[in-house]
Formats: C-alpha cells, structure tokens, sequence
C-alpha cells in the first residue's frame, strides 16, 4: 500500500507537473527522485509486449547519436528521461486503481492552474480571449497558448472518461473552457476527435455528459467577446470581437507550412530520405531554409509525425507506422470492451502531434508535451496488453 502511494505520488507529480511546475528544472528533478525513490519497486516493461515501442525509439536513438555533435549529451539525457517516465507510466498502468488517482488528481490540480490562469487573464485582460490568448501562468510565468491549449484539453478530456462527480465536471469543464480561451486550433480539433470518439463507444444514454462539457466549453468561449467593450469593428479580418471563434477559424497557419517546406528540403539526398538526418543537433539543416527567427518561433518542426520522417528517414516512419498499428489494435480491444479511456486519450495525443510536437524521441522537446499526449495512453495500452498475457 504504501509503496502505490508512493507511485501516485510521483505519477502526479510528473503528470501534473506539465500544468503546475515553473520550468523544467523542476519537472526533471521530480521525474529523476521520484525514479530513484520507487526504484527498487520497478517492474521492466516486457519486451513481448513493449518490442514495437523500443524497436522505434531504439532507431531513431542510434540514427541520431550517429549524426549529433555538441548535442550528443543532452540527446542521449532526454532519452534517459523519456525511459524513465515510461517506465514510471508502465508501473502505474499494471494497477488501474493506481492510474484511475492519478488521473483523478491530475485533472484536479491542472484545473487549479486553469483556474488560476483564468482569474488573472479575467483580472487583466476582461473576457478577450482573441487579441490575448490564455497563457499557463503558472509554467514559464506564461506559457505558451498552443501548449497550454493542448494540456489543458487533454488533463480536461481525461477526467471526463471517468465517473463523473460534481467535482470532477466542475474541473473537467475548467480545463476545457480553458483549453478553448487558450485559442490553441489543435486544442479544440483533439478535444472534439476525442470526444466524439467517447460519444460513439458509450453511446447517448451514458455519453452525453462529457459531451455536454465540450459543448458548454465551447459555447463559453464563443459568447465570452459579446462582454468586451470595443468598437464593432476590429482589425484582424474583419470580424467582431463578439466571434472569437470565427477570428480563430480565420487565424493564418503560422508559418507552419514554410516550416514543413523546409523540413522536407533538408532531405537532400535519397538516404536522408531513407535514414533521416537525426534528431540531435541538425536543427541548422531546415532552418537555414526559413528567415532569420529571433525569437525561435521555428524551433521545432511542429508536427511529431513529419519530424519522424524528417530525423529517421522512411525506416523511423515505418517503425511508427508499426507502433501505431499495434496501438491501433489494442485500442480497438479495448473499445470493443467499452473501456475507452486510454483509446480517447490516445486519438486526442495523435490529433494533436499531427501539427505539433517536435519528436516522440527524447522528454527534452521544446514544447515537452508529446511524452504526456502520446506516451501515456501508449505505454497503458501496451501495459494492457503485457498484463492479459500473463507477462
């Protein structure tokens, strides 16, 4: 007993840690001690059951240490890292009541930073969540609004896969609504592929109310321009500050096709294309493609599913492609047998790294979220897996 204390603990605090913690000094040092604490509690992922997992992440690693230069150290820590919260991840996943706390306090306390968040950008700012998107002010003094979107949604969409208390919709609609005023696209698109995905396996009659706390995030955020005191007319293409969501349909891609141009330009040669140019230290081979950036809005390739072509070649995307039908076939278990927790979380995570993220190789990315969106329900459904056959 107190050795699955000990591991929610822990699981919260790196979980959590995305939406609560000031910097990533913070988070890795938890992850590290909170490893080393369970330590000796550690069960190792079985490679039956995990094989697709390492077979990709062991490519993408040895392609990459063969192409980094100064990088090399700190590629090879951010795999460690990544290692160790999979193993964490795998632990809690062998006991569903150690995962269900989890979760459960993971959405509470990331609601609180939603709900923080809020107050102050209300306090500041009124209800104009178009001319300023919501920031985590907990994380960086101000996170990022596309990271904040896509945490917060997804913190908000798994407490809506659980039992649904007073409490837990409360904070499930805290998240979302804070995930819309974000004004994060990705956010809202994975918020709706997850839910609808929830919707189809419960049906009406038992899935309706998580459904209801999207439609209410969503119609929140809509109406939340109608309170703001502005002339009619805004700048931004035309529209009224009471149609936030028309202004965030209208926003521009944000030079992400500029960034997938060049991406695809730094294969210059038929091996990059069947190998890949790395993932550590090669940032300068696309980049030079793109205009001068002083403030790193270019800082990652800004979709975790093109930079695994781009940094592991037609070898690295085929070892996903086998990853992802794997996990494809567990989800289908699992929603054949109405349990859709991990495969809702899952399709949210690949929605959103379709144009974020910028590798599902190492916990150090710039935006750090992928090891959250994508790992987590990953590693639980091949724990899933591991736990039926006996391993």
């Amino acid at each position: 007993m107190a050795a699955e204390r000990l591991l929610i603990i822990v699981l919260v605090g790196v979980l959590a840690g995305y939406s609560c913690l000031p910097n990533p000094w913070f988070h890795n040092t938890w992850l590290v001690l909170g490893g080393l604490m369970c330590a000796r509690r550690l069960h190792r992922p079985p490679l039956r059951a995990f094989w697709p997992a390492w077979a990709f992440l062991g490519w993408m690693a040895l392609r990459s240490v063969f192409s980094a230069s100064s990088n090399l150290l700190e590629g090879l820590h951010g795999l460690a890292l990544l290692l160790l919260a999979l193993l964490l991840f795998f632990n809690g996943a062998r006991n569903s009541k150690v995962m269900s706390l989890t979760g459960v306090w993971t959405g509470h306390l990331s609601a609180l930073a939603a709900v923080i968040s809020l107050v102050w950008h209300l306090n500041r700012f009124g209800t104009n969540f178009e001319d300023y998107r919501l920031h985590n002010l907990l994380v960086y003094g101000g996170l990022n609004p596309v990271c904040t979107g896509l945490l917060f949604g997804f913190c908000g969409l798994w407490l809506g896969t659980m039992p649904l208390t007073r409490l837990t919709v409360l904070s499930s609609l805290m998240l979302t609504t804070a995930a819309f005023c974000s004004g994060s696209r990705g956010a809202m698109l994975s918020l709706l592929a997850g839910h609808l995905v929830l919707l189809a396996v419960r049906g009406l009659k038992h899935g309706w109310k998580p459904f209801l706390i999207l439609v209410a995030s969503g119609a929140l955020f809509s109406l939340s321009g109608t309170l703001v005191k502005r002339p009619e007319a805004t700048p931004a293409a035309g529209h009224s500050i009471s149609q936030p969501m028309a202004r965030v349909i209208a926003r521009p891609t944000e030079g992400r096709v500029g960034i997938y141009e060049a991406g695809w330009r730094s294969l210059e040669t038929p091996a990059d294309h069947l190998i890949g140019i790395g993932q550590w230290g090669t940032k300068h081979r696309w980049q030079q493609h793109l205009p001068p950036d002083p403030w790193n809005l270019s800082g990652h390739l800004h979709s975790a599913f093109f930079a695994t072509y781009v940094h592991g070649g037609l070898i690295g995307a085929a070892l996903l492609l086998v990853l992802m039908t794997r996990l494809a076939v567990l989800a289908w278990h699992h929603l054949r047998g109405r349990d859709a927790t991990w495969p809702v979380l899952l399709v949210y995570g690949m929605a959103a790294l379709v144009f974020d993220g910028e590798s599902f190789g190492s916990l150090l990315t710039l935006p750090r979220f992928e090891t959250l969106l994508f790992w987590l329900p990953a590693t639980a459904l091949l724990t899933d897996e591991a736990r039926q056959s006996g391993a």
